[in-house]
């Protein structure tokens, strides 16, 4: 009985509490729902474009200066008149597996597009048996921009290009750690299930990424509105 009496009186504690708290619960709750969706709407901005280093010898890299140097080439995704960059380091070191288990599940993350590799790197990464690769291979740049003399196996290299210099790679620097070259490279096309067609589709955030590719094959800034 004692048992019964302290879960009745639970209940009606409950129930009391309720009965005069309902209306500021529920504003409350509102207010939390709206404060989130302002918050990832307005101060937690999306990246228009994401680019991953994977570098034996990225501590010769500057992020910023890469950040600077292809800003101007980022198309406004979401058309929010933000332009956002963002670089990711996953870089081994020189004595380091390059890929290793946590690493190349970085690589192979669904949301990156583009990679900023050294040549020998981009090469072992495209020889990884199936399952460990980038399931979805890597664009064919030569389709995109025929006349572009910096593409080599497939990747647009930095290094002897217009973009060496912003990106603070000196001559002597390029000779002795990137003497393979350093590509920057997009990924194919990455696609999702859609309800809408019953079938796959394109991520919707893949086309900047590649109009970005298509900008710095041409050298051509982004246009601004």
């Amino acid at each position: 009985m004692k048992k019964e009496r302290a879960e009745t009186g639970t209940a009606s504690r409950f129930t009391n509490f309720w009965y005069y708290y309902w209306k500021f619960i529920l504003i409350g709750l509102a207010v939390i729902v709206v404060g989130t969706i302002l918050i990832v709407n307005f101060v937690v901005k999306p990246v228009d474009v994401r680019i991953a280093v994977f570098s034996r010898n990225a501590s010769q890299l500057n992020l910023g200066k890469i950040q600077g140097a292809f800003l101007d080439y980022v198309p406004d995704r979401n058309g929010d008149g933000t332009i956002s960059l963002e670089i990711l380091n996953h870089s081994p070191a020189v004595e380091e597996e390059a890929f290793t288990d946590g690493r190349i599940g970085a690589v192979q993350n669904s949301d990156t597009y583009l990679y900023l590799i050294d040549a020998k790197l981009f090469q072992e990464l495209q020889a990884l048996p199936e399952g460990e690769n980038i399931p979805e291979g890597f664009a064919d740049l030569k389709l995109k921009s025929p006349n572009c003399i910096y593409l080599e196996n497939n990747g647009y290299n930095v290094i002897g290009s217009p973009f060496q210099e912003a990106l603070g790679i000196s001559k002597e620097d390029a000779d002795t750690y990137f003497p393979d070259g350093l590509y920057l490279v997009l990924r194919g096309p990455v696609t999702v299930y859609s309800p809408e067609t019953d079938g796959q589709t394109v991520k919707s955030d893949y086309p900047a990424a590649e109009a970005f590719a298509l900008n710095i094959l041409k050298g051509t800034p982004e246009k601004r509105g």
